[in-house]
């Protein structure tokens, strides 16, 4: 199998150096330089799944702030109540009385944490960690994607509801990774909450590739979807993992069906049947049978070649010879120089692509903004230099409360006509 080169790359405030001799429970071990210059010898599974982001100086610097807060709040504290104070922490909590008076409380918008945490559901000292470390929204993002009683269900439930699968947890290991949910032996998938895997949460942007390719070279597949995907789209994800699987019963010929260029029912069709809905400045091409869509492509036709945006068949329908028959018809009325077709890592791998004579260029990882709503913006509309205050990029994206999400890789396959 082939070995992950971490050398350079950062996670929190640790840089890889260089990798070890030595192994950890058969582990790699790279050495690291933190940003407080000391050296921090790591297992690679630990920096790449982010449970290590510092030599322990993090943990520290916090340590400091809080004793200093604590220090500011308890400076007029008469020994009585000192000493009321430590009984009440001894017994793992303060009284009533001071807990109305305590600064130290946290209080999400008006509302103490310890009440918050368990009307969601949720330990409270988990919110508690991810608010010392995050801040506010961070909270209020870990709940939604976490809590039952929020728009966005648990993503656990949402999984086991609406596809039947149970959640892993940390019994299963692939290699370095621990999937979400088991499928069969060789299928697998992950449910990736948006925060928890953004740069907001100092997420390597090559994890998510990372995972792919791990289980790529053990010959297995992993399905990564967004927490939106798993919940508002699920019948389009249920028909790809019965595809994956081999499980499409409904089968309709590509010669049955009538091509058209046009129809009024081309948005919802690709709503109904596309994770990344309508591209509506794309061209359409689709195949008709019974008066309905069954297969369709969007494209766009540039620089004398031609882009296909989106391709799908009807959820659980699979049409056969359907990509063949709108690519020819595609060729005959654009008269292209080249055809490309992005494909997404996550959840695709364009092999059927290269029997049509398509050939892999290249596979680079993207990113799409996100805000703590779960709405997706395109990578480029947050840039530099919007407007004539001259920001940088990210303090655009802090402005709008949007973050990265990185993907698992784009990739380009171009078919070369004559």
């Amino acid at each position: 199998m082939k070995k992950k080169d971490l050398t350079g790359k950062v996670f929190g405030r640790l840089t890889v150096v260089k990798e070890l001799t030595e192994r950890d429970r058969m582990m790699i071990v790279w050495e690291c330089l933190c940003e407080c210059g000391s050296i921090h010898n790591v297992p690679g599974e630990y920096l790449v799944c982010g449970d290590v982001q510092s030599c322990g100086c993090m943990k520290k610097d916090l340590e400091k702030v809080f004793y200093k807060i604590g220090r500011e709040q308890y400076k007029e504290e008469t020994p009585e109540q000192c000493e009321e104070r430590r009984k009440q922490q001894a017994k793992g909590k303060m009284c009533d009385n001071y807990v109305r008076k305590s600064k130290r409380v946290v209080f999400i918008r008006g509302e103490a944490l310890k009440e918050f945490a368990p009307r969601h559901g949720i330990p409270y000292d988990t919110l508690l960690k991810v608010f010392r470390n995050y801040g506010e929204d961070a909270v209020f993002e870990y709940v939604r994607e976490n809590s039952g009683k929020n728009r966005f269900s648990s993503l656990e439930l949402c999984v086991k509801e609406h596809y039947g699968y149970e959640p892993l947890g940390k019994t299963y290991r692939v290699d370095r990774y621990y999937p979400d949910f088991k499928i069969t032996d060789t299928l697998f998938m992950n449910a990736d909450g948006l925060f928890f895997h953004s740069e907001a949460y100092k997420k390597d942007k090559e994890y998510h590739k990372l995972v792919r390719e791990e289980f790529e070279h053990l010959n297995k597949r992993i399905l990564q979807f967004y927490p939106n995907e798993l919940h508002s789209k699920h019948l389009i994800v249920k028909s790809m993992i019965a595809n994956a699987l081999g499980e499409i019963t409904n089968k309709i010929g590509a010669r049955k069906c009538e091509v058209v260029f046009d129809h009024a029912d081309r948005h919802t069709f690709f709503t109904e049947n596309h994770l990344m809905d309508d591209l509506n400045a794309a061209k359409f091409i689709g195949l008709v049978y019974n008066n309905e869509i069954i297969a369709a492509m969007s494209y766009r036709a540039k620089n004398g070649g031609v882009d296909i945006s989106r391709f799908c068949n009807k959820i659980n329908t699979s049409v056969q010879g359907g990509f063949s028959k709108l690519l020819k018809e595609l060729i005959k009325k654009e008269s292209p120089k080249f055809i490309t077709n992005f494909v997404d890592m996550r959840y695709g791998t364009g092999k059927h692509l290269e029997k049509y004579g398509f050939v892999l260029e290249n596979c680079d990882i993207s990113f799409k903004w996100v805000n703590g709503s779960h709405k997706f913006l395109h990578r480029m509309q947050i840039r530099a230099n919007m407007d004539e205050r001259g920001l940088t990029e990210a303090e655009y994206a802090k402005e709008l409360g949007y973050y990265k999400v990185w993907d698992a890789g784009q990739a380009k396959f171009t078919l070369n006509l004559p």
